[in-house]
C-alpha cells in the first residue's frame, strides 16, 4: 500500500490540528497506512435491505 506525498502532508496537518504536535513523514506514513488497513477491516457496506432491517430493530428496541 502506498500513500501519496499529498496524503502524507494532509495526515501530518490533521494530526497537528487534532493533537497539537507534528509527526515526521515516516511516522505519518506508518500511521496513515495503519488507519487505511483498519478502515478496510472495519468498514463493510451494507445493502438497502440490511439497512432497513437494522433501522427496524433499532426502532423496536426504543
Amino acid at each position: 500500500m502506498e500513500l501519496t506525498n499529498k496524503q502524507i502532508e494532509s495526515f501530518i496537518a490533521i494530526h497537528k490540528e487534532c493533537f497539537g504536535f507534528e509527526v515526521s513523514k515516516k511516522d505519518a506514513l506508518r500511521m496513515g497506512i495503519s488507519l487505511v488497513r483498519l478502515m478496510k477491516l472495519v468498514y463493510q457496506p451494507i445493502t438497502q435491505k440490511q439497512y432497513r432491517e437494522a433501522l427496524s430493530k433499532k426502532v423496536s428496541n426504543e
